[in-house]
This record gives structure tokens, C-alpha cells and sequence, in this order.
């Protein structure tokens, strides 16, 4: 793979140094101005030579000006040229990487676009300043050298003191924190009250604590802000005060003096800034390191032009580490181009994991994935894209239109293409009922879809590629009976087409579908086969159900009647009997006392 060429930015050094020189230079240009033109000028009342100084200044400033514009525009583009050479490697990079890098960028950024720069290349000039005063008076050079020390020292002492008060800081929010959340649970536990009330003394002395300690920074903080900010006006009265006795000695003169007590503020200043801007150096090094271990993304793997849908799993493996039990354990099978697997199973018993490693989110460290005689891990970027389609059980839309987000924000495409595989979807009625049709934006009007509706959106966009492979997670989790039958007509439709289907279900509305059923448990199969005869396995001695009789239990037994049939021309019977089993608990619920907790029975038997 190959690396960011963030080497090149050493080229850079010695142009900035150059442009640094005359930036730091002019600085000099008032100091030596004002000591000619008092000690020259104004006694001899020679207007010609305060022409010929005049010019020659201004002369100087015009450079500077003009170096600093250099200098500036310089390091913009240098900017723009590390992010737009970051960015496309950082978005090859795992997602869980990617927001480090992020940062890392962002920090080379405030870099270049700061003051940091022009402070660490100030600081190279220091030594100039300080043979200027030394010319001048070696006294100047002491008095620079020694207050530099002392605010050195001081400001040493309070970062010492914040470095490890923040530190406290941070713990305390952090305790304060989990005592909030473990406030909220047990408010919502009755007759818990005086518990209660204990934690909410606990919070508010942690919070005390919390507020003494960031007195303590910010009281730090503001007494080296008035330290340093004195030191400063300080510096320059103190040099003046030494250039007036030195006057009075006949030691120098009145010119002498003024551009001494200028370029002594101006050191200690600049000092000051490129000495602030050196504790950032470890930071900035740090960043410049990650982009220089940064590659470039790899070109395509292998790219499949067509696949048949036929998926091979094959001993997948995927441990947790620290000895605990492995996400996914010796997990194979086999499907046919145009089936489809169910995997059903109690929570966190590896379904995720293993439909995130099917779909090639992820990838097991033993085992493999084939798809049509090619493994996942080998195929490239642009092959998994159009033939393979992944829903998330809460897909999210983009910002953008509907028209956008179905066709993956793909300029090139038509609104025919689109539409064509909005009808695909059966949501063409839909999407046509909104106020701007195919290009409502959905984030712009946040409440014209529901949760339901946005998932059959982004079903369509999974679909639009016409992808062989397509893994669902719990598709109709957020859809409703009428929406959940259009999905299976949908998915119905994709199968007959050669569309192999892999789909995470609790919600047993779409078990029909399935050709074979994969049940987990623990990261295992615990059993794999065709639907009737795993479901049949699943259900022995289970025709039985006992609920809460409450409203919301009625949803959990539809699905529970749905799930009895196993036959694909079952659905009518299956309707019956969800119907028939509806209203028989709306009249145990409507009926009887309510005054107290009740239950119902119900058996399930074929005559």
C-alpha cells in the first residue's frame, strides 16, 4: 500500500525559514527607525536624511508585508494539501479508526491555519534579537534572559499545579456521572426513596468537590494569564528605566534606548508565544506520525464482474479473547443461489456477528465466507458494492433527497432507474403521496416518514444495485402488518429473481420465506435445516402459551399463532387463526376483573 507523501512537507522547511528571516527582521526596522532618527534626525535637523530613513523603512515594511502574504497563502494550501491526501486513506480505514484520524487531521490543521507555525519559526530568530540588545548593552541581553526565566519557572509551577487538578477533575465528572445514572434507576424503583435521597446527597457532595477542584484550575489559570500579561508591561518600564540610566551614565543614547526597550518587549513576546506553542509539539509530532503510517487504499482485490449467488460458510471462528466464549463457534453451511436462510435465535446468542461477517462487515479470524467460489475478503470495494446489499434493523437516511438517498447519491443516475426500483420495492405510492414526490428531503422534513417507511426507503437503496446477496437485519422489526406483507411480496419477488437472502427475524411474519432456518445459541447452531423441519424441532412441546393479559401482549401472540404454520401456503390458515386467537383474548382482556394482575392460557393444536 502505498503512504501519504507527508515527507514532502520537509521541503518546505527552509522556504519558511527564509520568509521567517525577513518577517523577524522588519521587527527590527522600528527599533533601528526611532534610534537614527533621535540620535541623527532630530539634532542635526537634517530633513533629507529623515527622507532617505523614512523610505527606507517603508521599503522594509513592504517586504515584510509581503513575505507574510507569502507565508500565509503557503500554509493555506498546505492545509488543503494534507486533507485532501488524508482524507481519502482515513475513509479506507475501519470505521472504528477513522474518527482518531479525524482528529489527528484536524489538529495538523489548527497547525498550519494558527499561530503555532510562525511561532516555532519565530522562535529560530530569537538569538538575533537578543545579539541586537547585546550590541546595544549586554545588560539588555541579562535583563531578557533573566525575566524570560523567571515567568519560565513560574508558569513551570502552574501547569504542574492544573496538569493535576485536572486530572481530579476528570475523575470527579466521571463519578458524578455514574451516580447520576445510578440516581435515575432507582428513582424509578418504588418504595426506594430514602435510597434515593442518599444519592442524591452523594451527588451534590461530589459535586462540591467538582467545583472546589476547578476553582483551583481556573484560579491557576487566571493567575498565570495576569502573571505573564504583567511580566510583559513590566519588561518594558524596567528597560526603559535601565536605558534612562544608562543615559544619564552617558553610557548610550536617547535612540539607543527606545529601540532597546521595543525589541526587549518584543523578545520576551515572542519567546512567550513559541515557548506556549512547544507544548503542543508533542501533539502535533503524534499527528504527524499517524499520517505518515496512513496509506493509501489499496486498488480492487479481485473484481467480480457477476456472481451466481451461491454462499459457502465454512468453520467460522470468531473469539472474544481473555478466555471467554467465542462470538461466533465453527459456524458452516451451505446455500443455493436464490434461497433464503432465517436465523433465529435468544439475544446475544452471535446472530449479529455472524450476519456482520456473512455480509463481509466484518471478518473472522478463522474461517471463511465464499461467495460463488470467491472468498468475501478477497473481493474489492466495487464488487461488494453491487453485489451485495446490507439492511441494518435501524437504517438511518442522508441528508438529501429521497430520489439521493435510493440511488446512493450516484449523480450518473436516471429517475427512471430510480423509480423503476422504487416500484420494485412497492413503495412508488408511497414516496409519489410525499409534498415534493421523489425529491422531498427527508432530513428537511423529519416527520413526514416514519420509522417503517424510512426502512422501506433504505430497502430500496439496498435493492437499487440489483444486488445478488442481500442480508436483512430484523427487516420488519419497525413495520406493521401491512408494510411487513408488502416486504414479503418484496423479498418474494428478489428470490424468484436469483436474489440469495439472509435475514435475522424475531418477529415471525417473514418466516415464510425461508428455504432453510439456522437456530444460535451461544454462538453455535444449534440447528440448521429446512424451515419445517427446524421450526418442527424448535416447537415439540411448545404448542403452549402463557401471557400477561394486557394490550401489549396481543402483538406477541399473532406472531406466536404465525409462527405454528410452516408450510408456504399456509398464510391463509395462518390469518384465520390469528384472528380467531385476537379475538378470543380481546375477550379475555375486556372481560373480568382488572382491578388485579391476570394471565391467559392459550393451547395450539392441528385437527
Amino acid at each position: 500500500m502505498k503512504a501519504i507523501p507527508i515527507e514532502q512537507l520537509r521541503r518546505l522547511v527552509a522556504p519558511l525559514l527564509a520568509l521567517s528571516m525577513i518577517t523577524n527582521l522588519s521587527i527590527l526596522v522600528s527599533p533601528i527607525f526611532m534610534m537614527q532618527v533621535l540620535d541623527r534626525v532630530v539634532p542635526s535637523a537634517n530633513n533629507a536624511t529623515l527622507i532617505l530613513l523614512l523610505f527606507v523603512a517603508l521599503l522594509a515594511l513592504v517586504a515584510n508585508a509581503i513575505a507574510e502574504g507569502i507565508r500565509d497563502r503557503c500554509l493555506s494550501r498546505v492545509t488543503r494539501w494534507v486533507q485532501s491526501n488524508a482524507t481519502p486513506a482515513i475513509l479506507a480505514q475501519p470505521p472504528a479508526a477513522q474518527p482518531e484520524l479525524l482528529a489527528q487531521v484536524s489538529r495538523l490543521r489548527n497547525f498550519f491555519n494558527g499561530n503555532e507555525v510562525s511561532s516555532f519559526l519565530n522562535l529560530v530568530w530569537v538569538p538575533l534579537f537578543l545579539v541586537a540588545l547585546f550590541l546595544i548593552n549586554p545588560l539588555y541581553a541579562l535583563l531578557v534572559i533573566a525575566i524570560i526565566g523567571v515567568v519560565q519557572m513560574v508558569s513551570g509551577a502552574i501547569d504542574n499545579i492544573s496538569h493535576t487538578t485536572k486530572a481530579a477533575v476528570r475523575e470527579l465528572k466521571e463519578l458524578e456521572v455514574s451516580q447520576i445514572a445510578q440516581f435515575e434507576s432507582w428513582s424509578l424503583q418504588p418504595r426506594m426513596l430514602h435510597i434515593r435521597d442518599q444519592l442524591a446527597e452523594t451527588i451534590t457532595t461530589t459535586q462540591a468537590k467538582r467545583f472546589l477542584a476547578e476553582d483551583i484550575v481556573e484560579g491557576s489559570q487566571n493567575f498565570g494569564t495576569a502573571f505573564r500579561s504583567f511580566m510583559r508591561l513590566a519588561s518594558q518600564l524596567v528597560a526603559l528605566s535601565l536605558g534612562a540610566y544608562l543615559v544619564a551614565q552617558n553610557l548610550q543614547t536617547a535612540g539607543a534606548m527606545i529601540a532597546a526597550s521595543i525589541v526587549t518587549a518584543k523578545t520576551i513576546s515572542t519567546v512567550e508565544q513559541s515557548l506556549g506553542a512547544v507544548k503542543e509539539l508533542p501533539k502535533i509530532r503524534e499527528a504527524f506520525q499517524a499520517m505518515s503510517n496512513l496509506k493509501f487504499p489499496e486498488k480492487e482485490k479481485t473484481d467480480v464482474i457477476d456472481l451466481s449467488g451461491g454462499l459457502t460458510c465454512a468453520n467460522l471462528i470468531y473469539p472474544r479473547g481473555e478466555g471467554a466464549p467465542p462470538r461466533l463457534d465453527r459456524i458452516s453451511f451451505e446455500l443455493k443461489a436464490g434461497e433464503c436462510l432465517v436465523i433465529i435465535g435468544d439475544s446475544a446468542s452471535g446472530k449479529s456477528s455472524l450476519l456482520n461477517v456473512l455480509a463481509g462487515l466484518d471478518s473472522a479470524p478463522i474461517g471463511t465466507v465464499t461467495l460463488d467460489q470467491s472468498d468475501i475478503k478477497h473481493l474489492g470495494a466495487n464488487a461488494c458494492r453491487d453485489q451485495i446489499g446490507y439492511l441494518p434493523q435501524h437504517a438511518t437516511l442522508m441528508s438529501g433527497t429521497v430520489l439521493e438517498n435510493i440511488s446512493g447519491f450516484d449523480g450518473a443516475v436516471t429517475d427512471a432507474e430510480v423509480i423503476e426500483t422504487a416500484k420494485a420495492a412497492k413503495i412508488h405510492g408511497l414516496i409519489s403521496a410525499l409534498p415534493q414526490g421523489y425529491n422531498t428531503d427527508v432530513l428537511a422534513n423529519p416527520h413526514l416518514l416514519t420509522a417503517g417507511q424510512k426502512q422501506q426507503i433504505a430497502l430500496a437503496g439496498v435493492m437499487f444495485r440489483r444486488p445478488k446477496y442481500l442480508f436483512l437485519d430484523e427487516p420488519n422489526s419497525l413495520l406493521d402488518r401491512h408494510a411487513e406483507r408488502t416486504l414479503c411480496g418484496v423479498l418474494s419477488e428478489l428470490k424468484e429473481g436469483g436474489t440469495t437472502i439472509v435475514m435475522i427475524l424475531h418477529r415471525s411474519g417473514a418466516i415464510g420465506l425461508a428455504d432453510k432456518v439456522l437456530a444460535m445459541e451461544r454462538g453455535r447452531m444449534a440447528d440448521f435445516g429446512p424451515r419445517a423441519e427446524v421450526l418442527s424441532r424448535q416447537h415439540d412441546g411448545n404448542r403452549r402459551i402463557t401471557l400477561p393479559l394486557r394490550e401489549s401482549s396481543l402483538q406477541d401472540l399473532a406472531d406466536w399463532i404465525t409462527v405454528q404454520f410452516t408450510r408456504s401456503g399456509d398464510l391463509g390458515f395462518s390469518g384465520k387463526a390469528v384472528l380467531l386467537g385476537s379475538e378470543l383474548f380481546q375477550a379475555a382482556f375486556l372481560n373480568g376483573p382488572g382491578d388485579r394482575a391476570r394471565e391467559v392460557h392459550i393451547a395450539f393444536k392441528f385437527l
